[in-house]
């Protein structure tokens, strides 16, 4: 609803603000709902607007017009741990902190550990080679992600499991220099 009136009133004289558009729906209908009211409020209503967003993707549409452009907030990788600065930086975030905010939460470490084994998955899905799931099928359906924990050695099956998943063709740029931060996080 609030969607809704903010494109049937606002003007080029606008100022919008959104935070974290279409976070209450599956990954696929929320950026693509996230991203097509952006390009409405950008290109054709032309109002000033500050669109807090999770979905990376959508940060691509700053080289496709002026109108738009990427601010993030910074960071700083330390050893195994990574601290905010907070200061706001010219660009899109270098990668998704998403495991590390968890962590600085409290989640416990075999909660974030299988979440970092469920993560590596992700890429194979998005580029489509698991052609059995339809996009919109929610996430406790995928039998993928319900599977067991495996017994062997965590550390090593995480590690070949991740490089089996990879597929360097099929990646983007983004999604492939995400796998990189992916494993050198999980060799520490």
């Amino acid at each position: 609803r609030e969607a809704a009136h903010i494109l049937s009133h606002a003007t080029d004289r606008s100022l919008v603000l959104i935070d974290e558009l279409g976070r209450g729906t599956a990954t696929t209908d929320g950026q693509s709902l996230a991203q097509s009211i952006l390009e409405r409020l950008a290109f054709e209503l032309g109002c000033r607007t500050l669109f807090a967003t999770h979905y990376h993707e959508i940060t691509a549409l700053e080289r496709s017009s002026k109108r738009i452009g990427n601010l993030s907030v910074g960071s700083v990788e330390e050893e195994d741990r990574v601290v905010f600065t907070h200061a706001i930086q010219v660009g899109p975030a270098p990668r998704s902190y998403g495991l590390e905010v968890a962590k600085l939460s409290g989640l416990p470490g075999a909660v974030l550990s299988r979440a970092a084994e469920l993560l590596i998955q992700i890429p194979a899905r998005a580029s489509g080679r698991d052609d059995t799931q339809s996009a919109q099928r929610s996430l406790f359906e995928n039998q993928t992600l319900l599977s067991p924990v495996p017994k062997r050695d965590p550390e090593d099956l995480r590690l070949r499991e991740y490089v089996k998943g990879l597929d360097p063709d099929s990646m983007s740029p983004r999604i492939a220099l995400e796998a990189l931060y992916t494993l050198k996080a999980m060799v520490k």
